[in-house]
């Protein structure tokens, strides 16, 4: 039940983000207007222009700001391949022509046999795969939250683990009157329930990218 409870949270931060809700500024999320989000499949290029649009966002005042991306979300496993392949290879290795290039190939940026210039761009772990994602093809980047946060999860009370509660109902005695027998028939059974207060909530659009693939 805790580890259902914990899945739950995850559905419900997954849910939020797809939905692309509206910012505290009254704007969605992922806008144009936020130059955020693109339409390209990832590939080196498209998480370049990912992550070079977290590094030219701004603040309030208009002033540029340096957002480090520090996590790429993906649908998938295959997706999750290509991530790494992007971010961990030595070299881009790829044969393939570049006039009209397939999803996850790049294009003659980064041409064949080159140095692959992304590799430890981001940091090791960075590559994340999330099944509750639905969408096939769509890709996430994120900055670290504990310095631009894009969501927000909030507990009740600071309460994160999730509370278990059993039932301890009162049962009559042959005599009459009541009390507790612990060698009655109810204890066959044990009724108990897991409770977890918990919200979720979008904070900063500029600690997000999302790649939009038709």
């Amino acid at each position: 039940m805790g580890d259902a409870a914990a899945q739950f949270v995850v559905e419900t931060i997954i849910a939020l983000i797809e939905s692309n809700p509206t910012a505290p500024d009254g704007t969605a999320m992922y806008h144009s207007s936020r130059s955020n989000i693109g339409s390209a499949a990832l590939s080196e290029d498209s998480l370049v222009d990912g992550i070079a649009a977290l590094t030219k966002q701004r603040d309030d005042a208009g002033r540029r700001i340096r957002v480090e991306a520090s996590s790429l979300v993906v649908p998938s496993p295959r997706l999750q391949l290509i991530a790494n392949r992007i971010l961990n290879s030595q070299l881009t290795g790829t044969t393939l022509s570049y006039s009209s290039p397939a999803a996850g190939t790049g294009t003659g940026v980064f041409d064949k046999g080159n140095m692959n210039a992304l590799a430890g761009l981001l940091p090791a772990d960075a590559v994340v795969y999330d099944p509750y994602l639905t969408d096939a093809n769509d890709w996430y980047l994120f900055a670290d939250p504990s310095r631009v946060p894009a969501f927000a999860v909030g507990f009740l009370n600071g309460q994160e683990a999730p509370q278990a509660f059993l039932k301890e109902p009162m049962v009559s005695t042959a005599l009459g009157g009541n009390g507790q027998d612990p060698y009655r028939f109810d204890l066959d059974s044990v009724d108990f329930k897991v409770r977890l207060d918990f919200g979720v909530a979008p904070v900063d659009p500029r600690g997000t990218y999302k790649g939009v693939v038709a």
